[in-house]
Parts: C-alpha cells; structure tokens; sequence
C-alpha cells in the first residue's frame, strides 16, 4: 500500500514538473491568458525618455506595454498613469483590449546590456461589450531592447466630469504656426488644444475659435467648443529649440444645451 502511494506521488509530481511554465532562454516574453499557456520570442522594445515602450507579437496578436518610466519599480496599470493594449487581431484590425488594473514590476532595468526582466499581471477590457482578458503570473525576461533619446514622453491627464480620464494616445502636430495636441482615448472620444507656435509662458483664455483654442469630441462624434469664461491654459514652459510645451488647463465645454467640464488637465509634449 505504502509503494503504491508513493508511486502515485511520484507520478504526479513528474506530471507537474514537465508541465512547469518557466523561462527557457533570454528574450522570452509568456503569460497564463484566461488560465491558457500564452508565449512568444517575437517583440520590439524601445527606451526613450521617461518612456518604455514593449511590443510582443504571437501569430496575429498583439500585446503592448507603455510605461511612463524607465527605472526599476512596481507600476499600476490601470489604464491611467501606465497601461497594456492586447489585440486579438492585427490584420482585422480588432478593437483592442486597455488593461484596467494590476501591475508590472520591473525588477531588472539592465542599461550596460540593454536588457529588462519582469513580472506582470494585469485585466484587459474591451470598451464596445464589456468582454475581459485575464493576464496572470507573466514574465518578461532579458528582452532586449534599444535606446532611442528622441522618443519622448508626450503626458496628458484630464478630469471629465469630475472623473479621471485614461490613458490615451497623444499626437502633437506643429503645422502652419499652431501646435495641435490631439489626444485620442479608447473610445474614440478626443480632447483637442491648439495654441500658437511661438506661445510664451503665461495664463491664457481657451476659446472656441482664435490663438489658443479647446475641443472635446465625445464616442458619438458630437464636437463640444470651449464655452463660457473663466477656461485658462497655463503655459508653464515652452522650449521653442527643444520644441516642448508644459502646461495646465482647465475648461468648459458646449454642444447646445449640453455640456461637459474638463479640469484638471495638464500636459508635456515635444513637438
């Protein structure tokens, strides 16, 4: 009885042992998704300033990392601050996943070799149904990457309605003398601020039409002006060689009778 109890021990034990998740060789990249085995060596990794940008690829999927840092710590990515994107289908182009909540822990942030190891977690929803993706005990480890200086943080945070906004994608434009910083969230909805090439530091009015100028465009298309008084935007730095611009703003915006207020916005671009 003894032997045989041992036996079965030692078969579940082999069992488990050779079903074992672990990181065979440098530039390894794996998960568990929705509890299913989840691995690639196929990425692009890129340090730019305060910036960490990591992409994985697996057959048609697609899971991005952008970390609003490059130093070892623990970071939230709860879509805000820092966040994960996971498509399920590049070539279809299918609505992506933007993490919600967990965290990444860069443990190893290997300047000499250029290499960063880690450990993740995270949940990924899709805004159109509600549908999550689970990300648990994954790892990144010695992902190679490179250096590139003129890959720049572009922050931009905002309240709507007295709530935070996510992270979204920023894209400043210099085009015939104005600075266009157009963010995009996942829902399709933008905040647009505009201000001229050569602002200087300084509080300005944020109007619906002239020099310094604010937009908000909600998920439906519905375009709302800079309305009302008392919108300001703060120019706290603006390097004309360097090309960035450090702000704070805050204003009201309308669409007929509706309306929404943005506050507590603030942003660092380049140009």
């Amino acid at each position: 009885m003894i032997k045989r109890i041992f036996l079965l021990l030692l078969i579940g034990f082999s069992f488990y042992a050779c079903n074992e998740e672990t990181l065979p060789v440098p530039n390894a990249f794996q998960a568990s998704l929705d509890n299913e085995f989840w691995a690639t060596n196929t990425y692009d990794a890129t340090v730019g300033t305060n910036l960490t940008i990591i992409t994985v690829q697996k057959e048609n999927q697609e899971i991005k990392f952008t970390i609003n840092d490059d130093n070892n710590g623990i970071y939230s990515l709860d879509g805000i601050n820092h966040a994960v994107t996971y498509i399920e289908d590049t070539i279809a182009g299918t609505e992506p996943y933007v993490s919600t909540s967990g965290e990444i822990e860069i443990t190893d942030f290997d300047f000499v070799n250029k290499t960063i190891t880690a450990h993740f977690n995270f949940r990924a929803r899709r805004a159109s149904d509600g549908d999550v993706k689970s990300f648990e005990r994954g790892e990144i480890y010695k992902v190679s990457f490179i250096t590139d200086s003129s890959l720049y943080n572009n922050i931009f945070g905002a309240y709507l309605d007295g709530t935070q906004l996510p992270l979204g994608a920023v894209a400043p434009l210099e085009s015939a003398g104005i600075v266009s910083i157009t963010v995009t969230y996942n829902d399709g909805s933008q905040i647009i601020i505009k201000v001229p090439n050569n602002i200087a530091p300084g509080t300005y009015n944020l109007l619906s039409t002239g020099a310094t100028t604010a937009q908000y465009i909600d998920a439906g298309g519905t375009v709302f002006d800079a309305c009302g008084t008392g919108n300001a935007i703060v120019i706290t730095s603006h390097d004309t060689t360097a090309q960035t611009i450090v702000a704070n703003f805050h204003f009201d915006a309308c669409a007929g009778a509706a309306s929404h207020a943005i506050t507590s916005g603030n942003f660092s671009i380049v140009y």
